[in-house]
């Protein structure tokens, strides 16, 4: 009997181990082949059933992973089924092998990939005639991933006992109502959210805030893919309700980092006063490291705009600085407000936390 029963446990242990040893090869053996004209489905988050779409890219006839920060997303949650593609170039050549070595390299990077059977599907795009047409487009892997249930994001920053508290401070000593609020929801800015979070849980929205938008510098979109204006990543909301406003920001949070270091933080904004027109404060809850990838639109912002300075410890980024004079606005930081900056004229000197920026030619600089 005991005999049995080791020889029926070494099986077990033989055939798991068999099935954690599937080959790359035998990977692209098995999945589906699919040819379509083009990928272009970029938007990364479908909040109706919270699936997030993870864009590993890869260049054109390589087998190398762009980027490697990208595989931390698949740790997100349950991946649903991966989906590998690449270009008709040059027009019918096998590109098996090219195919299969893309494959070995997703699964050395990430092998835990291999312990579950997911659906994969090869799709070869077809609408390209020449290499320049093929190099635009799409290579690497789109996988689906379910997204777990978070920890409430409200506390985090009381967790993690953060001592920058510039969004609850800001927020609890101005009397602003009918606001629309953007804010920057990418991954540096956590603490940020939470207090954002906190600070909505704990009051009446009713009459302080109008319309919310988040934005997270395009939905997990690949850099290449980003265009001005239109970088996208940006979920709204008109709700009073905390629960419904939590889960559009857990939608815009899931989502990570940006993947670079500029926002796009004029876009979100265009987008908000789009949608609430008639809010009588714009309120940006930015952060001080991150620079604009939009900055050149902002003329086309016709209200002023509070900028609430995230991350700050000694430099202002003087993009926010003139985002706030041109507009008519103000900046907001952790111990003062600074109001007045549209009457500055050139020539005229700005001391915040002991650092002097001086107008010139309309804008500020730092003075050296």
């Amino acid at each position: 009997m005991r005999l049995s029963f080791f020889i029926c446990c070494f099986q077990c242990l033989f055939l798991t181990a068999a099935m954690s040893q599937k080959s790359p090869a035998d990977v692209f053996a098995a999945a589906k082949k699919v040819e379509i004209d083009q990928f272009t489905s970029l938007d990364a988050f479908d909040s109706e059933d919270m699936t997030l779409r993870v864009l590993i890219e890869m260049p054109y006839a390589s087998p190398n992973i762009i980027d490697e920060n990208t595989i931390n997303e698949l740790k997100r949650g349950e991946i649903l089924e991966i989906n590998l593609y690449y270009t008709d170039f040059p027009k019918g050549k096998n590109l098996d092998q090219l195919n299969t070595n893309r494959i070995s390299n997703l699964i050395a990077a990430y092998p835990a990939i291999l312990d579950s059977n997911y659906t994969w599907s090869i799709y070869r795009q077809m609408a390209c005639q020449t290499m320049a047409e093929a190099d635009s487009m799409f290579h690497g892997f789109e996988i689906l991933i379910n997204i777990e249930d978070s920890k409430d994001l409200a506390y985090y920053h009381v967790v993690r006992g953060t001592k920058d508290l510039v969004v609850e401070d800001v927020l609890d000593r101005q009397s602003w109502d009918s606001m629309l609020v953007v804010a920057d929801f990418t991954g540096s800015m956590t603490p940020y959210i939470s207090q954002l979070l906190l600070w909505i849980k704990l009051n009446n929205m009713d009459g302080k805030v109008n319309q919310f938008v988040f934005f997270n510098d395009g939905n997990g979109r690949a850099k290449k893919f980003k265009r001005i204006g239109k970088t996208g990543g940006i979920h709204q909301t008109k709700s009073q309700v905390y629960t419904e406003i939590e889960k559009v920001a857990k939608a815009c949070k899931y989502l990570g980092d940006g993947g670079d270091i500029p926002e796009n933080d004029i876009e979100a904004l265009l987008a908000g006063i789009n949608l609430c027109p008639d809010c009588n404060q714009v309120v940006l809850i930015a952060d001080n490291r991150a620079p604009m990838r939009d900055i050149q639109l902002m003329t086309q912002i016709d209200r002023p705009v509070r900028v609430i300075l995230c991350g700050v410890e000694d430099e202002i980024n003087l993009q926010y600085l003139n985002l706030a004079r041109k507009t008519g606005g103000s900046i907001h930081l952790l111990e003062q407000d600074i109001d007045g900056l549209l009457e500055m004229k050139d020539g005229d000197v700005l001391e915040i936390k002991g650092i002097h920026y001086i107008i010139q030619k309309g804008a500020f600089v730092k003075l050296a």
